[in-house]
């Protein structure tokens, strides 16, 4: 079977957004080469490191940058400005991530680009776009996320409205927002070029990516005029919903017990029924909380006898046994769980592994997020070692050894 994206030839310059975008473009099947500066991408100086700090040593940037090749050409060298273009001229889709008039200082520009190849998918991310009046300004993950909104609708609530803090998801969520934005972006213009209408410009802004992410707030603005609140452990809302849904079970784990459900007379009768075959039931199998405005009225009362029951089970008796009852509560998981999880590990193949030839590991990633029956999402190729594939790749430009010298002598005058 060959990927979804088989023949399609991506060149990826720069980290961040773009970085994940070529990785779920190469995970298809598309031929995703990373042109790294001298010296390597960022990402390979990012810990956490196998054996000892080194450019081939992050697992960070394996993380990232499976299933791609990686050339060194770095646009400060007037020759690989030139082997650039020569590559854009044989490829598909350009991802630029290096940020505004970047490349284009360096000589590299848009008409350059669609001269040389004007079915070119030229696809830039920058911070704020690329134009506007903020389309020079410079941003970081905590940014984005601080002035795009997310912060605002994220945090704790012991203290009300405005006193509460915000807080922001860690876990580069603003560069994987914008990356799997941007990679839908790239999906639409080769579909679109597939039906005839050649190649064109993509710009993605990180900031608009995440503006148009937050599910609660926007519309409540704009609907209602209410601004939303920040709830612990559940969604932000315009109004105060029951403080606590997460509690600890015998196990130590903890669990996310929403009571957001508890209106509905059938799932509320089955939960009771549970607790009063385990004797956990209080008084809630009373015939008063049969009533849903009794109920709704003492939901922190109610709230507690579920806590105090979930305290007396195991997480996973709590996951399955609320599952069986459509109740959509369940347990919260670190990392080891997931590893641990058989329904992600085997049945949804949501974790893959690959051997190293190099360093004679064998190691874990993320694997398929989608699953399609035709074209397959696949993890062919471990992460390439810096510039381990630049003479390939020039070569396939029509670029021969004698250019390759000369990069290379550039490069040894750049220190």
């Amino acid at each position: 079977m060959t990927g979804a994206l088989d023949g399609v030839t991506v060149l990826e310059i720069g980290d961040g957004a773009v970085e994940f975008t070529g990785k779920l473009l190469a995970d298809l099947g598309a031929t995703v080469i990373k042109l790294e500066p001298h010296g390597g991408a960022r990402g390979r100086t990012v810990g956490p490191f196998l054996d000892g700090a080194g450019p081939d040593r992050s697992l960070w940037f394996w993380a990232y940058n499976a299933n791609k090749r990686s050339a060194v050409l770095d646009p400060r060298v007037p020759e690989a400005a030139d082997a650039l273009v020569a590559l854009a001229r044989r490829a598909d889709v350009v991802l630029d991530g290096l940020g505004p008039g970047t490349l284009e200082s360096h000589g590299v520009t848009a008409e350059r680009l669609r001269a040389a190849n004007p079915r070119l998918i030229h696809t830039t991310v920058t911070p704020f776009g690329a134009d506007g009046p903020w389309a020079g300004l410079q941003g970081s993950d905590l940014v984005h996320l601080a002035l795009g909104g997310t912060a605002a609708m994220s945090g704790y609530d012991d203290l009300p409205g405005r006193d509460s803090v915000p807080s922001a998801p860690s876990g580069g969520q603003a560069a994987h927002m914008a990356g799997v934005k941007t990679a839908i972006g790239v999906l639409l213009a080769l579909a679109a070029r597939h039906r005839g209408q050649g190649g064109q410009r993509v710009d993605v802004a990180v900031h608009d990516a995440i503006a148009t992410s937050n599910e609660w707030g926007v519309p409540f603005w704009t609907f209602q005029h209410k601004e939303v609140h920040r709830h612990t452990a559940r969604h932000a809302s315009s109004d105060p919903t029951t403080r606590r849904q997460m509690f600890r079970c015998r196990d130590g784990k903890y669990v996310v017990a929403l009571t957001l459900y508890m209106n509905d007379s059938m799932r509320f009768g089955g939960l009771v029924d549970w607790m009063a075959s385990l004797g956990l039931a209080a008084d809630l199998d009373g015939p008063a909380y049969r009533d849903v405005e009794y109920r709704t009225e003492r939901m922190d009362h109610v709230v507690e006898v579920i806590e105090h029951f979930c305290g007396e089970l195991d997480s996973a008796e709590v996951f399955h046994g609320a599952q069986a009852r459509r109740l959509p509560w369940a347990p919260v998981n670190d990392a080891w769980d997931l590893l641990s999880d058989p329904h992600l590990r085997e049945d949804r193949q949501v974790f893959a592994d690959l051997a190293d030839e190099v360093t004679g590991a064998t190691v874990t990633y993320a694997g398929a997020p989608y699953h399609l029956s035709a074209t397959p999402w696949e993890l062919r190729t471990r992460p390439p070692r810096l510039g381990e594939h630049t003479a390939e790749v020039l070569a396939d430009a029509g670029l021969g050894p004698v250019h390759t010298a000369q990069l290379t002598a550039q490069y040894g005058r750049l220190g």
